[in-house]
This record gives structure tokens, sequence and C-alpha cells, in this order.
């Protein structure tokens, strides 16, 4: 994932696997005057595992408390209805990168190749099936 907001013109630090406070990378916007610091949570869930309100909620506790400007969830899945709408009322703080959203940056930044129906993962130079798992590229 920090790979490919490098690609997005975000210069970012990768957190320690434990006791990270809450945020697996941080992202800092290249160029933003003054400098935006968005904490990015990765939640690698099964397709039908999604992500809950009350994780949305404690992530936005969690942005706040720290004072950075903005906070991303991404998800190898969905989110509930419920997420969806508590993050809309704060869409000027949180965003939420489900599993199409990312599918889409991973063809743009990597050039990979999607099939949505079966989640297969293809690798555009060689037409080699990388993984039929995207959470294998958490």
């Amino acid at each position: 994932m920090g790979e490919v907001l490098s690609n997005y013109g975000y210069e970012v630090e990768i957190t320690p696997q434990s006791r990270d406070g809450g945020k697996d990378l941080i992202a800092i916007q290249k160029g933003a005057d003054p400098v935006v610091i968005t904490y990015v949570e990765c939640k690698r869930y099964k397709e039908k595992r999604k992500v809950s309100v009350n994780i949305v909620r404690e992530y936005f506790g969690v942005i706040n408390d720290a004072h950075v400007e903005k906070g991303m969830i991404v998800t190898t899945s969905g989110f509930t209805k419920d997420a969806i709408d508590f993050a809309y009322r704060n869409d000027k703080r949180l965003s939420l990168v489900d599993k199409n959203k990312l599918y889409d940056w991973l063809s743009e930044v990597a050039n990979w190749k999607f099939s949505k129906s079966n989640g297969l993962i293809v690798d555009p130079y060689s037409q080699n099936i990388l993984t039929d798992d995207i959470e294998m590229i958490f």
C-alpha cells in the first residue's frame, strides 16, 4: 500500500507492526502547503467481512487524538452502510478505500489487470496470474 501511495505523490512511512497507535502508514502529501499528513490503516479482511462503523469511528478518534489532517482506511473487502454513512459525514477528514477502489489504484499504479468477477490479479507483462487473493498484496 505504501508503494501505491508513493506513486500518487505521497512520502510514506511504514509504522512498526505492533503498537502502531492505530496506523499502519503515515502518508505526507508532497508539495502541499501546508503539509498534509494522512494516517492510513489497512484492514486485511475476507471479502464477506465488512469493516464496521465501530472500526471507522474508533479510527476517527485516532486521527482526532493525533491532530492529523486526514485518515484513510483501506480494506481488501468493503464497509458496512453505517461505516460509509459515518465517513460521508466526515469526508473532509476521513476516506474509505474498499476492494474495488484498491483494484483501481493497483491497475493505475502497477498496471496490473484484475478480473473483479473472480478476483484474479494478472501481471500485464508476463500475463501470469500473480494471485487470486487480493489479501496477498497487503
